[in-house]
């Protein structure tokens, strides 16, 4: 393992083979896990992540010297964590919906078109409301108000196991699992009954 560490941002990771089916991991930089330095608006500095290293023993070789008494390296895993005033949040899975490349062009331009189910049509969006969001944790949020969540267990856009995650322990939200995915079409029969009854509306 390579590690890196001095830019203020992750640099990247690669994966190198040495032959004999031995690979490597270089971290070229980590960036931060705590601090609090200003966010620079163009490296975004306060975004970075944990780096887990899946290892195998006794796969084929792995530090010096041969036998197969070594260790191999099978995985690398990020998570993706926000950095503010030298505390580390967890960032949601599927905080960022977009890949890096797509995210780095919606903060240079400003705004970036999102298509508009309501309207039928694509909307410019702008990068603040995406920026903003990542000063706020969803986990950490406190309300009172009786919530009724609708959540599709085959959704491949929100991962289910987070909706789960903000439910629990909140004796105030009523999550309701549906055989579903991200559009809830075939489910909306049953959610307009539900709803009928979280509101107390006459059948």
């Amino acid at each position: 393992i390579f590690f890196g560490h001095s830019a203020h941002v992750p640099q990247g990771v690669e994966i190198f083979s040495s032959g004999g089916g031995v690979s490597k991991a270089i971290v070229f930089a980590a960036g931060d896990f705590i601090d609090d330095y200003a966010v620079d608006e163009d490296w975004r500095n306060d975004l970075s992540f944990i780096f887990k290293l899946h290892l195998v023993k006794g796969g084929g070789g792995g530090g010096g010297g041969g036998g197969g008494g070594g260790v191999t390296l099978e995985a690398v895993q990020l998570t993706a964590v926000h950095l503010s005033l030298a505390q580390t949040h967890l960032l949601p899975p599927g905080h960022a919906l977009l890949p890096p490349e797509r995210i780095a062009e919606w903060h240079q331009r400003g705004a970036i078109a999102f298509f508009h189910y309501a309207y039928g049509e694509e909307r410019h969006l702008d990068y603040a409301f995406y920026a903003d969001s990542l000063a706020h944790d969803p986990y950490e949020s406190v309300f009172t108000q009786p919530a009724l969540i609708f959540q599709g267990l085959h959704d491949t856009v929100v991962d289910c196991r987070s909706v789960e995650q903000f439910a629990r322990g909140r004796a105030n939200v009523t999550l309701s699992l549906l055989d579903d995915d991200h559009q809830l079409g075939r489910s909306l029969p049953r959610m307009w009954e539900s709803v009928e009854n979280f509101l107390g509306l006459p059948g």
